[in-house]
């Protein structure tokens, strides 16, 4: 900031009254420091966006300690959605303002009350018309997301894939082997001896979806779910859990990543 209080994106030429030498440091440094945070921003930013799809939590006491209190991480922070998990079924949505309180999406200060954990929302967790609340508070503040939150696609069952286990619609697909294998791993998917395995953490679950004998393509079969433990060595013995009980979030960000790979074919 200049002595107005106005940001700037630089610094100030230096002036006759200025040590040259001292300057040209300052500037070297200068230039190093907008180079690293710019690459800080962008992997935090990936972190933080990983946080949302496992569903991660934070205790109020850490949040506002390691979020709040970092100032890279506070300004990535305050562009988001958040939510304060008082129970299982019940999510307060909050954003960080300017000035370091809470809000709703009617922009009315709230208080958070006790130490229930706290995350970064799922739009599969939101109402149609909440998206469009929380969409327009951002507009309305010039709040440019860090990553793609309210504004991402939400996947959910067929009608004809309720009440089964096994999600069937990626069937037939055969994308490039190569291809797939590699969106596999960048997706955060384990390589299993007839398929990949992804697990969520949170939700105590491992998605898992299954390939016929493959070559230079990969046909795709099943997605599906089982229990998670803590290997996912030999995941087959375990029994498909219903597909209606799988949680709106797992089942988005899955069927994301399994159609991500299928549209490659």
């Amino acid at each position: 900031r200049d002595d107005q209080n106005k940001l700037k994106t630089s610094l100030p030429r230096p002036s006759k009254q200025d040590d040259r030498t001292l300057a040209e440091v300052a500037q070297a440094d200068w230039k190093v420091l907008k180079k690293t945070l710019s690459q800080v921003v962008s992997l935090q930013a990936k972190r933080l966006e990983r946080a949302m799809i496992e569903q991660r939590r934070w205790q109020r006491s850490e949040f506002e300690t390691y979020l709040l209190g970092h100032p890279v991480l506070l300004n990535l922070a305050q562009r988001l959605i958040w939510g304060h998990y008082e129970s299982s079924q019940r999510c307060r949505c909050f954003r960080i303002t300017e000035d370091g309180t809470y809000g709703d999406e009617q922009d009315e200060q709230i208080w958070l009350e006790g130490e229930s954990p706290i995350g970064i929302v799922h739009p599969a967790e939101l109402s149609t018309s909440q998206r469009q609340q929380w969409g327009q508070l951002l507009s309305d503040y010039e709040i440019v997301p860090p990553f793609s939150q309210l504004s991402r696609t939400v996947f959910s069952l067929l009608p004809e894939e309720e009440g089964q286990t096994h999600i069937q619609r990626f069937r037939g697909a055969t994308p490039p082997a190569l291809i797939a294998s590699a969106i596999f791993k960048n997706t955060g998917w384990e390589a299993l001896s007839y398929g990949y395995g992804k697990p969520y953490p949170q939700a105590k679950l491992l998605a898992i979806v299954s390939y016929a004998h493959w070559g230079e393509t990969m046909p795709l079969e099943d997605l599906f779910f089982v229990p998670q433990f803590h290997s996912i060595s030999d995941p087959s013995q375990r029994p498909p859990i219903p597909l209606q009980e799988i949680s709106a979030v797992v089942l988005s960000e899955a069927i994301r990543n399994v159609g991500a790979i299928a549209s490659k074919t």
